[in-house]
């Protein structure tokens, strides 16, 4: 029978409890009341995101509204920055996720020219990163194990 050791089932715990807390509300009363809707549409956007409906939804959850046209304006915006092959190269590395129309046609394949290759050189260091996981968890349990065998 194998035995986990004991920091393993620590960073399990703790990275459910992260996890769990990554549930709450997008936007706070205050937050929403007010809210610079362009802003937020060219800052998300910038980091590769569309998060009008999670806004609106907390904003309407306290009774708010969403300027979702001044939001989208926003969004344009901020796709002129982030739809270039540094800004794809730069999400690619640090691990962004890119759902392919997001970018306008006509500059998609720009930011797919640094994406494609950052993103393929992060999750092959993701799999790295794991196997070295595994290796140590291993490692610990062979120390642990050489220890208790006289």
């Amino acid at each position: 029978m194998q035995h986990k050791s004991p920091s393993v089932f620590l960073r399990i715990i703790f990275l459910s409890m992260f996890l769990g807390m990554t549930g709450c509300a997008v936007m706070d009363k205050s937050e929403c009341t007010h809210a610079d809707w362009h802003g937020l549409g060219k800052k998300d956007a910038l980091h590769g995101e569309y998060g009008f409906s999670a806004r609106e939804k907390s904003c309407r959850e306290h009774g708010l509204g969403a300027d979702k046209a001044s939001y989208d304006r926003g969004v344009q915006e901020g796709l002129i920055g982030f739809c270039t092959a540094a800004s794809g190269r730069h999400h690619g590395q640090s691990g962004g996720t890119y759902r392919r129309g997001f970018c306008p046609a006509n500059t998609e394949s720009d930011f797919l020219a640094g994406y494609t290759p950052a993103q393929q050189k992060y999750q092959f260091q993701q799999k790295i990163k794991a196997l070295q996981t595994k290796i140590a968890a291993h490692d610990d349990l062979l120390r642990e194990e050489s220890r208790r065998t006289p």
